[in-house]
């Protein structure tokens, strides 16, 4: 009976240390995002969000989604990222 026990307790605990990591994969999608002004699509990942935030921290700008920024603030960004692009 305490061997069953503990097989039960080891497959809850690992579901519990399992969950949130499938749950992170799995809510990671790819967008696709065009650059008016370089007339370029941009696929939007886990390495341009992270380019994004090192461009919000880089100009002391607020943390706000890139769906929210208006046509001018975009363009700076892809200004910016242009000139900084992945090695």
């Amino acid at each position: 009976m305490r061997k069953m026990n503990r097989v039960v307790n080891l497959v809850l605990l690992s579901g519990v240390m399992i969950a949130p990591v499938s749950f992170v994969a799995t809510g990671c999608r790819t967008e696709t995002v065009y650059d008016n002004e370089h007339k370029d699509a941009h696929k939007w990942d886990g390495r341009e969000d992270a380019a994004y935030h090192q461009y919000l921290n880089e100009q002391h700008k607020d943390n706000r989604d890139y769906k929210n920024l208006n046509d001018q603030e975009q363009k700076d960004y892809w200004n910016w990222r242009h000139q900084h692009p992945d090695h």
